[in-house]
């Protein structure tokens, strides 16, 4: 085919007026012959993309060269749908090759301006408008728009998290109160109670009944120290300094160490006393003071919701894991609070039942997690409850 069409161009360019018109709009023009594919591409279309105009083969085949292939289905539907008569005109915004590589953004605009008799398209003519830099703007704005409503989502959660803080701070404080004040009254009535005694001299009841509210006084001040601590280690958790310092030890003396030193407050409380089921003898690599914290936690609150019952503890060896389990007959724990209960300040009863700041379990699968471990609860509503460590040793 012959480059003369794209040099000599349609008939209505022999008029200065028309041409003048074209320069001054900064748009491409292209007039194609449907029936032969010949189409003119006018200076300003081929420069827009690089081009010199006599680059440019003067056919349709060219341009669809040209338009990028995520587009070009979009860009066919509308043209088909235009020469069918379907709509009005023709008009798509879609990237166009330029020679440099780069992609270009173009306002392709036509119409059908000769039809056959029958309504057959045979002459179509159009403008090519350079939108590159309204895309790139509209671009940076949709990405505005998308920092925007992340820096408001990031807010809202942030805001969200706040809420959440000033509620536990607030939970916090009003169980804290609650706890500390209990021991504090009881140790200001246990002094006053002491001094009364000793105002009346001693004697040997007068000694006996001394002697019994120091013991109380005493249960007491190891109570606020317990809170102390478990406040103490919450702070160190979320601030992520709990400490973990193995040593080797052997984990039947640890447990049976720990029975001993309970096993007055738990024939007290229980009736029923503790029993240990099995103890394998295994040598461990933990820290032997938080997981003595663990384990006595599980055993303190087996005692504060089992209702009486027995307590049972066995260790097993399992490959090269160890199982740990604390087993009470108390009223149990609903399925859906069971992995609620290892969340801060949560607990299984209503604080005017049980006592506590609700940080034992928490502060147990820090320490257990700590160890590359994980903690679990067992249980049945009404069957007990046993809670479950595995950590490798």
């Amino acid at each position: 085919m012959s480059e003369e069409i794209n040099k000599q161009g349609p008939e209505y360019l022999s008029n200065p007026v028309v041409c003048q018109i074209m320069e001054a709009s900064n748009d491409g023009f292209w007039d194609w012959n449907i029936q032969t594919g010949e189409v003119y591409f006018s200076r300003r279309w081929a420069e827009m993309l690089g081009y010199q105009q006599q680059e440019i083969v003067p056919n349709v085949s060219s341009w669809e060269k040209l338009v990028h292939p995520d587009d070009m289905k979009n860009v066919m539907e509308v043209l088909q749908r235009h020469l069918k008569g379907e709509i009005d005109h023709y008009e798509t915004e879609h990237r166009v090759l330029c020679k440099d590589g780069n992609w270009k953004w173009i306002l392709d605009r036509g119409r059908v301006i000769t039809r056959s008799s029958d309504g057959t398209p045979l002459r179509a003519a159009g403008s090519h408008t350079d939108i590159s830099e309204k895309k790139f703007i509209e671009k940076e704005r949709q990405m505005n728009l998308i920092k925007e409503a992340e820096s408001k989502k990031t807010l809202l959660e942030l805001n969200e998290k706040l809420q959440q803080a000033l509620k536990i701070r607030s939970t916090f404080l009003a169980i804290a109160s609650h706890e500390l004040k209990t021991p504090l009254t009881s140790l200001i009535l246990l002094v006053q109670t002491i001094k009364k005694y000793i105002g009346l001299g001693f004697n040997e009841i007068t000694a006996q009944k001394i002697s019994k509210a120091i013991n109380q006084t005493e249960t007491q001040l190891f109570r606020m120290s317990r809170l102390i601590d478990d406040m103490l280690d919450v702070s160190r958790i979320e601030s992520g300094k709990l400490t973990i310092k193995k040593e080797s030890f052997r984990l039947s003396e640890l447990i049976e160490e720990i029975a001993q030193r309970l096993m007055q407050q738990i024939e007290s409380s229980t009736g029923s006393g503790l029993q240990i089921k099995r103890l394998d003898d295994v040598t461990v690599s933990w820290d032997r003071f938080r997981i003595e914290q663990v384990i006595t936690n599980f055993i303190t609150n087996a005692i504060r919701y089992g209702q009486g019952s027995i307590i049972e503890i066995s260790v097993e060896e399992m490959n090269d894991d160890i199982l740990i389990s604390v087993k009470d007959f108390g009223p149990g724990i609903a399925k859906m609070d069971q992995e609620r209960i290892f969340n801060l300040f949560e607990r299984g009863t209503g604080a005017k039942e049980v006592g506590g700041l609700g940080l034992g379990l928490y502060i147990s699968k820090q320490i257990i997690e700590a160890h590359k471990g994980k903690v679990w609860v067992e249980s049945e509503v009404g069957k007990g409850s046993t809670f479950i460590v595995q950590i490798p040793k």
